[in-house]
């Protein structure tokens, strides 16, 4: 398993989620309990999706978006 290091960065109502040749960006809505992805540079690599959704997600916690 590949550990990745992600870059997140918060923007208005985004985060940002960036590594090497990756980026997502994930919003909550306010109707919505839970992060929704905004859009991503494709990829296959479902591991490297995982993770990123995990650093957005811990980085939301932190936020006080989610509980």
């Amino acid at each position: 398993m590949t550990d990745y290091k992600f870059q997140i960065e918060v923007q208005g109502g985004n985060l940002i989620v960036t590594t090497a040749g990756f980026c997502a960006v994930y919003y909550k809505p306010m109707d919505q309990p839970q992060l929704i992805m905004r859009l991503r540079r494709k990829s296959d690599n479902y591991e490297l999706l995982a993770q990123a959704w995990h650093a957005a997600h811990s980085e939301a916690q932190e936020l006080g978006w989610i509980v």
